[in-house]
Order: C-alpha cells, then sequence, then structure tokens
C-alpha cells in the first residue's frame, strides 16, 4: 500500500497560509467565503470545506495530476476511493 499515491489540485483555489492545529491544517479563505480543512492519516486525507455564507461556490473542482501503483480513481458515496493496482 505504501506505493500507491493520488495527487489532486484543486481547481479554483486561492493561496492560503496553513494553520495547523489539532493534528488538522486549516486553510482560510482557500475559496470565496469558504476555509479548507485538511485531515491527514497514514492510509490518506480527507478534505472538509467549511462555507461561511451564501457566497461560498456550490461547486468545487480538483483535478488528478498524478498517480502511481493504483488502477485509477472513481468517485463513490460523495468521496474520491483509489482502486488498487494489480499486484505482480
Amino acid at each position: 500500500m505504501g506505493d500507491q499515491r493520488v495527487v489532486l489540485r484543486a481547481v479554483g483555489a486561492r493561496k492560503a497560509r496553513a494553520t495547523q492545529t489539532g493534528g488538522k491544517l486549516i486553510y482560510e479563505r482557500a475559496y470565496e467565503s469558504t476555509d479548507t480543512i485538511e485531515l491527514p492519516a497514514a492510509a490518506g486525507s480527507e478534505e472538509l470545506l467549511l462555507l461561511h455564507d451564501q457566497c461560498a461556490p456550490l461547486v468545487y473542482d480538483y483535478e488528478v495530476v498524478d498517480v502511481a501503483g493504483i488502477a485509477g480513481v472513481v468517485l463513490e458515496d460523495g468521496a474520491h476511493r483509489v482502486l488498487p493496482g494489480v499486484r505482480s
């Protein structure tokens, strides 16, 4: 599992400084009226979007920019799921 990797790029995100608190990374105003909270873990990470008001975007796009050791990435129940590669 250690040789698997997926790199996503948040399309439309602004540059934002990360602050670390309680094991989380918080990017304030990464999008209009939206903070991004990253929850890192050994097996991957989770991203939460905190929408502050009605000015926050309703759609957030991501581009897959690099993959290694996997068969693909699918959207399942609102989350990206990595399909494991075939082991030889």
